[in-house]
């Protein structure tokens, strides 16, 4: 019998040691790892800033002047776009026509033929708050426009707020 007692008392010793170890080995495990993943640093205040960003649309595409036109023709018109936000602001215009028929948009006159806007919104650079530019919309009917068709023409301006 003693032998018996020593032996499940070596037994019972031996899995308290066990769980013991195994303790220790997951809390070295566990800080080791903290360790490992934990970095601090102390930065700079940084500034936060907050505003609104707003555009609007002054003119409009006179619809007279945008008809009768034939293959190899064009028609642009000017309209203005003003920040009226207190952001800074990316200005963007993209534009929908029938086949047949190419929008254009361009920052300025309509000397330039501009970038194309279908599909793929024009970057039309920069507008301060408070401030104003001049964007020419152009309509060219290309060689497949069919003739005599009265089509619709969507156009829309976008400003996102950049970095001052």
């Amino acid at each position: 019998m003693t032998k018996r007692r020593s032996s499940l008392a070596l037994r019972m010793l031996g899995g308290a040691l066990a769980v013991l170890a195994a303790t220790l080995l997951g809390v070295a495990a566990s800080g080791v790892s903290y360790a490992l993943f934990n970095a601090e640093r102390d930065i700079a205040p940084g500034e936060v800033r907050s505003g609104t960003a707003a555009i609007e649309v002054e003119g409009g595409l006179d619809p007279i002047a945008w008809s009768n036109l034939v293959a190899g023709e064009s028609v642009g018109q000017q309209v203005t776009v003003r920040n009226t936000g207190t952001t800074p602001l990316r200005l963007r215009a993209e534009g929908s026509a029938a086949v047949g028929y190419e929008l254009r948009a361009a920052r300025g006159g309509c000397e330039s033929p501009g970038s194309p806007i279908g599909g793929v919104p024009a970057d039309l650079g920069r507008l301060a708050p408070g401030e104003a530019a001049a964007v020419c919309v152009r309509l060219d009917v290309t060689p497949t426009a069919a003739p005599g068709a009265s089509v619709d023409v969507a156009v829309a301006f976008t400003g996102e707020s950049v970095r001052s």
